[in-house]
């Protein structure tokens, strides 16, 4: 199984919110605040995938990701990372954004599945509690925020050292989680769960 997506990082900021506890008195000193930076200060979008064997590429999008540009990243890194960590006939997980669902990516996979290079998962709408990767993404965003980069060229960098050393049983714990998550989820009716 290949988990594949796409996430927005930004070098300054946490969309999360956070809580800090102080001392009386305590609640102006710079280690109980937060800076803020308008618009992030710069960010990069990124696409990657991952399998319980590792990580495939990690790639650095420019520009607006639309399906032509998508559909160069499946030819040249998603396939490509699929065969090296799983082999022939991996499966390939994507979501239903509408890049990814356009029809020169559908007749592309379309080909792919008959030429018995890959299966296309079929994807319910709406549903990131199932997919491990946005876990993934997550943690990136932690690492990133405690090694705090200044520019993109060092977000960019940092976020390749975080990718190529995510640990192994990270990654494997995921996989083992989809089973659970899928049971949440229908436990919820397609509702929120804790994934």
């Amino acid at each position: 199984m290949l988990w594949t997506d796409e996430s927005k990082l930004e070098i300054f900021g946490c969309r999360r919110r956070q809580f800090v506890r102080r001392r009386a008195g305590e609640r102006y000193n710079n280690e109980c605040l937060q800076a803020t930076v308008k618009h992030g200060g710069g960010s990069l979008q990124v696409w990657g995938c991952i399998s319980a064997s590792g990580v495939g590429d990690l790639v650095r999008i420019n520009g607006v990701l639309n399906a032509e540009k998508y559909r160069q990243i499946l030819i040249h890194h998603a396939i490509p990372s699929g065969s090296r960590m799983i082999g022939t006939k991996c499966i390939l997980q994507q979501d239903n954004n509408p890049k990814h669902t356009a029809n020169v990516i559908k007749n592309y996979l379309q080909r792919k599945e008959e030429q018995k290079v890959l299966e296309v998962m079929v994807w319910p709408p709406q549903s990131p509690d199932l997919n491990i990767i946005e876990s993934v993404w997550d943690y990136m965003k932690r690492q990133k925020d405690l090694r705090k980069p200044i520019s993109t060229e060092d977000l960019w960098l940092v976020l390749q050292d975080v990718w190529n050393n995510l640990p192994a049983e990270f990654l494997q714990k995921l996989c083992a989680s989809v089973p659970r998550r899928i049971d949440a989820v229908l436990k919820a009716k397609g509702g929120h769960t804790k994934y």
